[in-house]
């Protein structure tokens, strides 16, 4: 297995930008072109956004179609073909700060392929940035990326039943505010019980953790984009007091809400 460094990628390079927590590589694959297995160093998400790759990771092979995305921890061996096509990749590299960020999402969904059809016009927006060098280029990518990882990191996007995509839309509307699992068993049409027991099993995790982590994600973008004072953001992502949501945040983080906020300052 061969190690490659933070930096390091195979293609034909386009573009490359190392920003403050993130490094891009835009990097063109020539057509049935085979890569040896190999691993990198530093975690990465790899957006396809030309031709198709297939990619071997353990005992399972994924194809990676244009418009997907497939996020690779740290020290994942995996190797990988082209098609007749070729394929052109944007690989973008996490920074420790933004990885402590995405650790306990994007970690669950390693090696799977995640379909960016929903929000199709940040790949194109992506790649056209990558060329600007103004000074807001930098903060158009940093928006880009977070929306492909908040893509892959909201609920699988295996089948659902009818009642669970009412489900969803209640807690996504509405996860600010105390929510009863009484009253979305209710809209959704269903026994409380079998919500529970049928939301976990469907999503992996509990509706607490998934509007809790909605919340911790309302809060950071917050942190991030706005200079509003910790109670106010922690009021408005649905935590009880300021404490409550810096708690929270560290726990899903690694971060404290003002430790979040500094990283910004500095980016």
């Amino acid at each position: 297995m061969r190690p490659l460094g933070p930096t390091q990628f195979f293609g034909k390079p386009i573009v490359r930008r190392q920003l403050s927590h993130l490094f891009i590589a835009d990097n063109v694959y020539s057509e049935n072109t085979r890569l040896e297995p190999h691993a990198h160093e530093m975690p990465f998400l790899a957006v396809c956004v030309g031709g198709a790759y297939f990619e071997s990771v353990a005992s399972n092979t994924y194809e990676r179609r244009a418009s997907t995305a497939v996020f690779h921890p740290a020290h994942e061996c995996h190797s990988s073909r082209t098609g007749p096509s070729g394929a052109r990749v944007i690989s973008v590299v996490f920074s420790p700060a933004w990885m402590s960020r995405f650790d306990a999402f994007l970690q669950s969904v390693a090696a799977k392929s995640f379909d960016l059809g929903p929000i199709a016009s940040v790949v194109p927006r992506l790649q056209n940035e990558l060329h600007r060098t103004d000074a807001a280029a930098s903060l158009v990518i940093e928006a880009c990326v977070l929306e492909i990882v908040a893509t892959m990191i909201r609920l699988p996007a295996a089948p659902r039943g009818r009642w669970l995509a009412t489900v969803l839309r209640e807690i996504e509307s509405r996860f600010h505010e105390p929510l009863r699992l009484s009253s979305l068993a209710e809209i959704a049409g269903i026994h409380p019980v079998h919500l529970a027991r049928e939301f976990r099993k469907r999503t992996g995790r509990t509706i607490g953790q998934y509007v809790r982590e909605l919340r911790v994600l309302r809060a950071c973008d917050e942190l991030r984009s706005t200079e509003l004072p910790l109670t106010e953001i922690a009021l408005r992502a649905g935590f009880a007091d300021q404490s409550h949501l810096g708690r929270w945040v560290k726990r899903l983080t690694g971060m404290s809400p003002r430790r979040l906020r500094l990283e910004r300052s500095k980016s």
